[in-house]
């Protein structure tokens, strides 16, 4: 998909080594799994989309500002400010406030790269611009828990 999600703010990028098997496109959440760059797909699979959102939200680190194809170990560049806002999409059409928390989209055990949706269980996003309930795209910075220490257990 390679979206250019950046809107504005400060970035720091920083350049990651990338697991051999993973795509990374552009605009991917960028976890970091045995110090290795994997979007939100290349994370292993759970039980449940509960537990798949977990993990997810207990090892983003960034947002990718280059891509990495199948098979490349190339470092990827990723933003890990604390102060870059971006432009997501939510799964469905829906309201946001400022403020509101949201999640990496889940179903039966995968997370989805570049999909949100609203939730406070397991954050990787908090909204900064009132959204209506039309459309999906939304204004969000970064909850990077893994590079904050604050895996929820």
């Amino acid at each position: 998909m390679n979206t250019n999600r950046y809107h504005h703010g400060n970035e720091t990028r920083v350049q990651m080594p990338v697991a051999s098997a993973t795509v990374i496109e552009i605009g991917d959440t960028i976890h970091l799994v045995s110090g290795l760059a994997v979007n939100a797909a290349g994370l292993a699979k759970e039980t449940d989309d509960t537990a798949a959102r977990e993990t997810a939200a207990d090892t983003i680190i960034g947002m990718a500002r280059t891509a990495s194809a199948n098979g490349e170990t190339d470092p990827v560049v990723v933003d890990i400010s604390l102060e870059a806002i971006y432009e997501l999409d939510l799964q469905s059409a829906g309201a946001l406030s400022f403020g509101d928390l949201v999640e990496i989209f889940a179903s039966l055990s995968y997370v989805v790269d570049q999909q949100f949706v609203a939730g406070s269980t397991s954050p990787v996003a908090v909204c900064v611009k009132e959204k209506p309930a039309t459309g999906t795209k939304f204004l969000a910075k970064l909850v990077p828990q893994k590079l904050l220490n604050t895996p929820q257990d």
